[in-house]
């Protein structure tokens, strides 16, 4: 998150931290536990996630968790 923060500005920052929060709770009340996250889990979450909200906002959430993921799979 520290590294996010100082690439992002601060309104970007906070709706990132927004999602990637929002995504960990998904995690933790599915009692995921593994260290891989498959195509099905990300499935599921935007549908739960999706409900409400415009298209532009879910693609920037698969945006943020995109990135999310990416940094995880470089820290190994």
């Amino acid at each position: 998150m520290m590294i996010r923060k100082e690439e992002l500005g601060k309104e970007t920052f906070r709706h990132y931290k927004h999602v990637v929060l929002q995504f960990d709770d998904y995690l933790y009340r599915t009692d995921y536990d593994k260290k891989f996250i498959s195509s099905d889990v990300i499935d599921d979450w935007i549908k739960e996630i999706s409900e409400g909200i415009r298209i532009n906002t879910v693609g920037q959430y698969i945006h943020y968790i995109r990135q999310l993921l990416y940094h995880l799979i470089s820290c190994g």
